[in-house]
């Protein structure tokens, strides 16, 4: 890859947007394409893609989910929940294990994201012991 951003080969060529890589056919139209937000995906795409699962999001390990959490509270940013996954061997499996965080009808946006913050944190530093994972579903 040329500067980590696009090689062409004899007919196809490569893209690497936060981490993921999308294939695009030789002449065709170059479009990036953010899954959340540019600022967003690169705080979330630190994980293993689930692209291949049919997710179009990034399963985060318990480390770096928590961090994400934090950058995601500094900019503001609700989380409405998130999903998790075992973790193994460098793949990843749903468990089908999930949380989520609705606004309340009374609840301004600041009272909001706060409470969200806080339950995807519990949420995830709580989850049982384990090589799981977690992908995030912010408010846009």
């Amino acid at each position: 890859m040329n500067g980590g951003i696009a090689t062409e080969d004899t007919s196809n060529f490569y893209v690497r947007s936060h981490q993921a890589f999308k294939r695009y056919e030789k002449g065709a139209d170059l479009i990036l394409c953010a899954i959340w937000s540019t600022k967003i995906d690169s705080i979330l795409s630190v994980g293993f893609s689930a692209n291949h699962l049919g997710i179009k999001n990034w399963v985060l390990d318990r480390e770096k989910a928590a961090r994400a959490i934090t950058q995601l509270e500094n900019l503001k940013i609700a989380v409405l929940g998130g999903d998790v996954f075992e973790i193994e061997g460098g793949k990843i499996y749903q468990t089908y294990d999930s949380w989520c965080c609705d606004q309340k009808d009374d609840e301004n946006e600041q009272n909001f994201t706060k409470r969200s913050i806080l339950e995807a944190k519990e949420y995830i530093l709580n989850y049982p012991k384990g090589k799981v994972g977690f992908a995030i579903v912010p408010k846009t």
